[in-house]
């Protein structure tokens, strides 16, 4: 991937926002899948370079919340250096209140666990890897 302020590509990770300018090159070997903000996938082939919104066009509603210069950008999978979310992990939530669940970051002593969607911004400060929802505004279940 390679935002439209960047000289050059970098490697993707699972769950990395794109804006409509952002591009993605593909190998001919590989694949991905994109949410985009109308909540519709696209899938773009292998082999090419895209420019994100030939795959996802503007929208005037967008369904998704842009992230605040506070979240992380390299949330690689397996980075030991930050809290990568292990549950709910790149699925749907279950119930109104989930457990959610992140990777304990050695030297750490507290969290702060955010959770902003349409209709919903919430935000605790925890010591454990883990804690239920407990939020006013009910999530969804079945919703990203």
């Amino acid at each position: 991937m390679k935002r439209s302020t960047w000289q050059d590509y970098q490697p993707a990770f699972i769950g990395a926002p794109l804006a409509a300018k952002d591009h993605l090159l593909l190998g001919s070997n590989t694949f991905a899948k994109v949410l985009c903000q109308n909540l519709m996938p696209w899938e773009p082939e292998g082999g090419r370079d895209y420019i994100v919104s030939e795959g996802c066009p503007p929208t005037s509603k967008p369904k998704l919340s842009q992230s605040d210069k506070d979240t992380v950008i390299e949330r690689a999978a397996n980075n030991p250096d930050i809290p990568y979310i292990l549950r709910p992990r790149d699925s749907s939530v279950l119930n109104q209140q989930p457990l959610l669940g992140w990777h304990e970051v050695e030297g750490a002593s507290t969290y702060q666990v955010r959770v902003i969607g349409p209709g919903v911004k919430w935000t605790q400060e925890t010591s454990a890897t883990e804690i239920v929802y407990s939020g006013k505004q009910s999530l969804q279940p079945g919703a990203r």
